[in-house]
C-alpha cells in the first residue's frame, strides 16, 4: 500500500496516466476499429419503446451509415432490421416512422 501511495504522490500529471491521447479522438482508422469492435457488436439504444407502442408501429433511422427499421411485432416484441430488401436491395420504408401490418418490398 505504501508503495502505491508513494507512486501516486510523485506523479506530476495524474490525468496523463488515465487519459487517451488526443489523436484517438480524430483518427478515422481508430474510429472504424471502434465501430467494428464496440458499436456494431453491442446492443444500442435507437428509440424508446413508447415510440413504437402498438403492433406494426415502426421507426426508421440511420445508424453507423446504415438505414435501420425498429418495429413492434404482433407478438409485442421489438425487433430491428436493416432497412433493405433482401433480393432487390431497395429500402423497405421511407420516412421516420409509421405503422404497417406487413413490410413488403416496394
Amino acid at each position: 500500500m505504501a508503495t502505491h501511495l508513494r507512486s501516486v504522490s510523485t506523479t506530476t500529471d495524474p490525468l496523463e496516466d488515465v487519459s487517451l491521447p488526443g489523436w484517438l479522438y480524430h483518427d478515422a482508422e481508430f474510429f472504424a476499429a471502434e465501430q467494428r469492435t464496440f458499436l456494431r457488436a453491442a446492443p444500442q439504444v435507437v428509440c424508446h419503446e413508447s415510440e413504437i407502442a402498438e403492433p406494426g408501429e415502426w421507426r426508421s433511422l440511420e445508424y453507423l451509415g446504415e438505414s435501420v427499421i425498429v418495429i413492434r411485432g404482433d407478438d409485442g416484441e421489438v425487433r430491428a432490421f436493416a432497412n433493405v430488401c433482401r433480393h432487390r436491395g431497395s429500402r423497405l420504408v421511407d420516412g421516420d416512422g409509421g405503422c404497417a401490418r406487413v413490410l413488403t418490398c416496394p
